[in-house]
């Protein structure tokens, strides 16, 4: 067994939170959505949805330096799980790796985008 990984304080991912409405919430990133920080961003994106009924989700993921496909799989569950509930996840103020990404995969289209 591999002895756990570690993450230096600066590579960890920083998520707010904010009301945006009775069911909208602005939810923002700051950092690296990768294997070690993405279930970070999932978690607290799924409790937002089940705990506070949220049917609307509002990504502001302009501090986000780094994605790779384990922080495009959480946007996508994300997607899907809002969908579920007629609800939507709304991409906000992209930064530059989160774009090319998006362009990369051809996923640009599948995300309203702000």
């Amino acid at each position: 067994m591999l002895p756990p990984v570690t993450v230096p304080e600066d590579l960890r991912l920083t998520v707010v939170t904010e009301a945006a409405g009775p069911a909208s919430a602005v939810v923002r990133v700051t950092g690296d959505l990768d294997p070690h920080t993405a279930p970070q961003l999932e978690t607290e994106l799924q409790a937002c949805i089940e705990r506070d009924g949220l049917t609307e989700v509002v990504l502001d993921l302009a501090g986000v330096g780094f994605i790779d496909s384990a922080g495009l799989r959480v946007l996508l569950g994300v997607h899907k799980l809002l969908g579920q509930v007629d609800g939507r996840l709304v991409l906000q103020s992209l930064s530059g790796p989160v774009q090319r990404l998006l362009e990369l995969t051809r996923l640009n289209d599948e995300f309203e985008v702000r």
